[in-house]
């Protein structure tokens, strides 16, 4: 989050324009959808060492069944994609639906990091998708927190 911010402000003291505030909002929107995308992973992590999972989506990635009880957790976590992070959640009520959509929204922005996403998208970026995604990012850890102090 600091780096993103740092970014932000650099942009702003350089009053930046064209390709490199592109450049500024890009990259922010990429840190932010890794933020959220690290939130979702402790928040489900959380609720299976709480074990109050109500969804069988945790126990499966694409046609394989994870083993949560054999091996480190975390290391299982780090595995999982984004997109599998955000259909957990929702199945589990860590997000709504309104939340959902906006995250899915971050997901496919933040996969242009990779250039052959880019190219194929031709996603433009501008000052406002800076401002969505950070928003998303505190919707994401009021969230978050919620679920964590309604499990215990």
């Amino acid at each position: 989050m600091y780096g993103s911010r740092w970014l932000y402000k650099l942009g702003l003291g350089l009053l930046v324009d064209g390709i490199e505030s592109v450049a500024h909002v890009r990259t922010q929107v990429i840190d932010y959808g890794s933020i959220c995308e690290a939130l979702l992973g402790d928040c489900i992590l959380h609720g299976i060492n709480r074990n109050v999972m109500v969804g069988a989506g945790y126990r499966t990635s694409g046609n394989a069944a994870i083993n949560w009880r054999n091996g480190p957790r975390a290391a299982k976590m780090d595995k999982r994609n984004f997109a599998w992070r955000i259909d957990v959640a929702a199945e589990e009520a860590i997000i709504d639906p309104q939340l959902r959509g906006h995250l899915t929204r971050l997901r496919n922005l933040r996969n242009t990091v990779h250039i052959t996403k880019l190219a194929t998208t031709r996603q433009q970026y501008y000052r406002v998708l800076a401002k969505s995604s950070y928003t998303t990012v505190h919707s994401t850890i009021a969230a978050t927190k919620a679920y964590k102090a309604a499990n215990p």
